[in-house]
């Protein structure tokens, strides 16, 4: 195995204009031993990062552990050491030594810095089998998870960010600087078989907390297109570690093949007799959403006309084990579907339904000695039309679609939104489409960072990036997606009327289930998080208690106006009975439910004091508002308790985390993609 570890200072808190000084003075060494292409490879790269940084970096060949031991005299501030190892030691040149002959060279060279002594710490993937190795020795920290990243690897740029939030000015700067040191901790080192694994991971990292989308294109259905499936730890062969439970307790991957295999789901295949053909088919309709067709790794979102009012709706018909496989020579089939079609062209078809509804089908197969069997059943072409409508907590914010990596940002559905498919409602919309053969979905992705219900879902917003024109009201969009007419009509029309070209008013496309997320930045609960770091205690400042009131006092006749837009302008397309408003999450408790300490600068009777008067009373209103207009809850909070911010196994997306996967610190404090899973697994039970 490649060890790639470091041995740099583990110091508590770190100033920044310290951390800044020794980016321009301290030196940084990256030790290898020449004997392998791969790691010679991988020093250089390695070496190229990091010198773009720390400009004293040094790529130091060492062919024996005497070299090494005489570089240790230089007494550099990072030690990086690019090596093969075992088991029973590291390889340095044609002679290998012994993890302890190791940890007394390292120990004995420990520079103490003004920032305190260095630590050799080692992340390996599988750290439970070097840790009782090496834990004799002091200054050696194994990190035994498998929170592997090449980006991660020489975190200085992330220690920064850390560094800045550790300033001893502020209050708890001791339990912010801890968050820091666990990213660096689980950042410093890497093992691979080789340097394409590295560079394959580095494109698609392994996330902490124990996050991983997993890789894309299960399988090509009709037309090459490739299915994405964007889900939280996914094993093969089997469905996501996050299932959605009693509705779907176990589901096994479609084969690529299009054959009965595929349609087990439905009903069991049993083969024919001997004595004759069985007539059975299975059916299946083909999946809308989820699909990939320009190849990009992304999930297409598609918001045409043809899109949201399909012409056709194509189901796949497979009667192919009524017989045999070895009694098909000579077989023939026909599909009989009144007043649309009679085929005789095959026992696995594709046949265009114009309109949803029950169809008969009767599907009758002939063997070559003439015996023939048929069987009529029917079938209930079903489209379901989900809409996401909302803020950041429904647009996936903190977890674009592809993250950023060194020289690339991220990637995101929709940047001016900060929207991805791995939000919470694109993935039960995604579950929703592989999990029920007999329905397709069209999925309409809305939500976007940021909104509030006057600016966002009523009015104009000019999104989380800028350089964009701003954003037409969610509502008004979603009334001018529903509208069968082919035609743009006016964003600010009372009541949105739907015309066709006779002036005739038309019914909009009926809505299946529309998610909602809205009232967190109604009450700017962003801001008090940002009110309480500069003022402590934040809940005894006059001018913070009086905004927070007046937004609260405000939020009401905002979730009143929203009600009253939805019906004005939507209809009988969207009854209340089909709408599902989300409650926030239980963001700011450890898994032992104590209040987090570990906040830059908020203090845990602060939290305490958030958690009450924002968090409790937001959901309370979002629970009043769901009983006064007659909307479906949603209830998620608890699903979240013990994964709070400072959970050990926390649904929330860190600051840090912010900083590597979207180069920004808009996604902190949001829920991660096992936050998002919740959201996933709970939408499903209440909208089927």
């Amino acid at each position: 195995m490649t060890v790639l570890f470091t041995s740099e200072v583990y110091a508590p808190i770190v100033r920044f204009q310290t951390a800044q000084s020794n980016k321009a003075s301290e030196s940084v060494a990256i030790f290898w031993d020449g004997s392998d292409p791969v790691l010679n490879s991988l020093a250089e790269n390695l070496y190229r990062v990091v010198k773009s940084y720390y400009a004293n970096a040094q790529k130091i060949l060492v062919r024996s552990i005497e070299d090494l031991e005489n570089q240790l005299e230089n007494r550099f501030f990072v030690n990086t050491y690019v090596l093969r190892g075992t088991l029973l030691g590291v390889n340095i040149g044609l002679n290998t030594a012994a993890w302890s002959q190791i940890a007394e060279i390292l120990n004995q060279h420990r520079t103490e810095t003004p920032l305190g002594p260095m630590v050799h710490i080692l992340a390996t993937g599988d750290g439970n089998i070097l840790q009782p190795l090496l834990e004799p020795y002091p200054g050696f920290y194994v990190e035994n998870s498998s929170i592997i990243d090449i980006r991660l690897s020489f975190v200085f740029q992330l220690w920064t960010i850390a560094s800045v939030l550790a300033q001893d000015t502020l209050p708890g700067a001791q339990e912010t600087a801890q968050s820091g040191i666990n990213l660096r901790k689980a950042a410093i080192a890497y093992v691979a078989e080789d340097v394409n694994s590295l560079i394959y991971r580095a494109i698609k990292p392994i996330e902490p907390l124990g996050e991983q989308t997993g890789d894309n294109g299960d399988r090509v259905p009709s037309e090459g297109a490739t299915l994405l499936y964007p889900m939280a730890e996914k094993s093969p062969g089997r469905s996501p570690l996050f299932t959605l439970g009693t509705l779907f307790p176990t589901i096994s991957r479609i084969d690529a093949s299009p054959t009965s295999s595929e349609f087990a789901a439905t009903s069991a295949s049993v083969a024919a007799t001997s004595s004759g053909p069985s007539a059975r088919f299975e059916w299946k309709m083909n999946d809308r959403y989820g699909l990939d067709r320009d190849n990009d790794g992304l999930i297409d979102y598609d918001y045409s006309y043809g899109y949201v009012h399909p012409q056709s709706f194509t189901v796949h018909l497979d009667g192919c084990s009524s017989l045999p496989e070895s009694n098909r020579a000579g077989a023939s089939y026909k599909w009989t579907i009144p007043a649309v079609t009679t085929r005789t062209d095959g026992c696995a078809i594709d046949q265009a339904f114009l309109a949803q509804g029950p169809y008969s089908v009767t599907f009758t197969v002939t063997d070559r000695n003439g015996q023939a069997d048929s069987l009529t059943q029917s079938i209930d072409v079903k489209d379901l039309l989900i809409i996401s409508i909302g803020d950041s907590a429904a647009s996936g914010q903190g977890n674009p679609d592809i993250k950023a990596r060194l020289g690339f940002g991220a990637k995101w559905e929709d940047r001016q939104c900060d929207r991805s498919a791995n939000a919470g409602p694109a993935l039960a919309a995604l579950e929703i489409e592989r999990n029920d053969p007999h329905t397709s979905v069209t999925f309409i992705h809305l939500a976007c960072s940021g909104a509030s219900i006057p600016e966002g879902l009523l009015g104009e917003y000019k999104g989380q990036e800028e350089g964009f024109p701003k954003l037409p009201p969610q509502i008004d969009k979603l009334a001018q997606l529903l509208c069968p007419v082919p035609t743009v009509f006016t964003a600010t029309q009372v009541g949105q009327t739907c015309r066709n070209g006779n002036g005739d008013v038309v019914s909009l496309r009926p809505v299946h289930a529309l998610t909602l997320s809205m009232g967190a930045n109604d009450v700017e609960f962003g801001d008090a998080i940002i009110d309480c770091v500069l003022k402590s205690p934040c809940y005894k400042t006059p001018s913070f208690l009086d905004k927070v009131e007046t937004d609260f006092d405000s939020l009401p006749d905002h979730y009143r106006w929203l009600n009253g837009n939805i019906t004005q302008k939507l209809g009988n397309a969207l009854p209340p009975s089909r709408i599902f408003i989300t409650e926030y999450p239980d963001t700011l408790k450890d898994e032992n439910g104590n209040f987090c300490s570990a906040l830059a600068g908020i203090h845990p009777d602060e939290t305490n004091w958030l958690n009450e008067n924002f968090v409790a009373r937001l959901n309370q209103n979002v629970r009043n508002a769901s009983i006064l207009y007659g909307w479906n809850l949603v209830g998620i909070f608890s699903d979240f308790t013990g994964h709070g911010y400072c959970a050990s196994n926390t649904y929330i997306r860190h600051i840090f985390e912010s900083f590597i996967y979207q180069g920004n610190k808009n996604g902190v404090f949001h829920p991660n993609i096992k936050g998002h899973c919740v959201y996933r697994n709970s939408v499903p039970n209440v909208v089927l």
